[in-house]
């Protein structure tokens, strides 16, 4: 089985493979990135559940080396730390630099653009990115998630060609979303392209990339946003419950955009349309996150060559405000890709941050790392089946807790485990 760890460790331990995907489901550790499903062939096909998340399901039992590989490119399973080759070395905060990652440059930005600033999640820079990246030539295309036609509220994998393209997929999606699922057979196509996901699926690649060397050959960017986790589908429902609405009378979601943070708006398919405000959706009530991300080391895309956030240093705002994007470039790579998009005025640099500023912007990032060590402490010495993470200083994380905020981590998750919190029904 999985190793049980508690403690962040550089070696991979005693790690015995496989895990059934059933297993990885039933355990709480699945992401939903549909990665599973594209290695695996006719064999797994990836389903929503009756709890609303994205999840494989095999049809057949694997064999063994599939099986293996399954286990080994997993990113519920697996996580591992960014090369610290590929860093500037010295960013002047050791200790910001041990929970932020590699860092080249942190600038404010926004799309150039003004469509594709305005109708992004904050300051449009992921599409603007895309955008320069097909216009000139570097791609063939971009890999990223967008809104279902037939089932709006819903996504599905997505691939631009055309400005078109990117403008319909711009905005943030917060519904359970499977980019990966048709991996294969798009690195089968021999052509470059860029992939925009969540940490996690940028994860995923990094792990594939260890056995399939068309990942590096063809996978030329790995652009993602910092992530405050995955909610089951029912939790997009929750403000049109007093209207009567039902998923399948949807005609449009849009869950952010259209501004800063922009309203969350619907319309239906007998002409009604609804709007919300970012707050009163996403910030008040349980998010019914996927179990997995409580337990996410690197919700802040460590192995990315760009990560983007907002710039709300007191939370998200009541209203409105200026569209900005905080702009992390982690990789030589991807500090090249910055660099050309400014010269070819797609997106324009507003100013530039620290690591004490990234802090105050996003602080629920800094407080989930430190608290992914206690957490798998309570996992392991309850005897759940646990993932391995290798090389992301856990242990020196949470070393920056009081012993007291370490207890009430263990606490929580005890808690958790013993409601079968971490529990599917595969």
């Amino acid at each position: 089985m999985v190793k049980l760890a508690g403690r962040d460790r550089n070696e991979t331990g005693d790690t015995q493979l496989p895990v059934p995907v059933e297993a990885i489901v039933a355990n709480g550790l699945c992401t939903g990135c549909g990665l599973c499903a594209s290695v695996g062939g006719d064999a797994i096909s990836m389903r929503m559940t009756r709890d609303g998340y994205e999840r494989p399901q095999a049809a057949v039992s694997l064999d063994l080396a599939t099986s293996r590989l399954v286990n080994s490119i997993c990113p519920g399973v697996h996580v591992g730390g960014p090369d610290t080759s590929a860093s500037p070395g010295d960013v002047g905060d050791v200790d910001g630099a041990l929970l932020w990652g590699p860092v080249h440059a942190l600038y404010c930005a926004h799309a150039r653009d003004p469509e594709l600033r305005f109708v992004g999640s904050s300051g449009g820079v992921l599409g603007a990115l895309a955008l320069n990246l097909i216009e000139t030539g570097e791609v063939d295309f971009v890999l990223h998630v967008a809104a279902c036609e037939r089932q709006p509220l819903r996504n599905r994998a997505h691939i631009s060609r055309t400005r078109e393209d990117v403008l319909r997929a711009a905005g943030s999606r917060y519904a359970p979303a499977a980019p990966l699922v048709e991996l294969g057979s798009i690195l089968e196509e021999n052509r470059p392209f860029a992939f925009i996901g969540k940490p996690c699926d940028v994860t995923a690649l990094a792990n594939l990339a260890r056995h399939d060397d068309r990942v590096e050959r063809y996978v030329r960017y790995r652009l993602a946003m910092f992530c405050g986790g995955v909610s089951a589908l029912g939790k997009s429902l929750e403000p049109l419950e007093p209207y009567n609405v039902e998923a399948d009378q949807i005609t449009l979601y849009r869950y952010r955009g259209h501004g800063n943070p922009g309203l969350t708006h619907v319309e239906t398919i007998d002409g009604r349309s609804f709007d919300f405000r970012y707050l009163d959706v996403w910030e008040e009530g349980p998010q019914r996150l996927q179990f997995r991300c409580k337990i996410c080391p690197d919700a802040i895309g460590l192995q990315a060559d760009i990560v983007v956030h907002d710039v709300w240093p007191d939370g998200p705002p009541e209203d409105d405000v200026p569209s900005l994007n905080g702009v992390l470039a982690r990789t030589s790579r991807g500090m090249s890709l910055l660099d050309a998009a400014v010269a070819a005025k797609a997106i324009e640099v507003t100013g530039s941050y620290d690591l004490a500023a990234l802090a105050r912007y996003q602080p629920h990032q800094a407080e989930r790392r430190r608290a992914i060590a206690p957490r798998l402490a309570a996992m392991r010495d309850a005897g759940a089946l646990c993932p391995t993470y290798v090389g992301l200083h856990l242990d020196e994380l949470a070393d920056q807790l009081s012993e007291a905020e370490r207890s009430a981590e263990y606490g929580r998750m005890a808690e958790r485990l013993a409601r079968s919190s971490n529990r599917e029904n595969p």
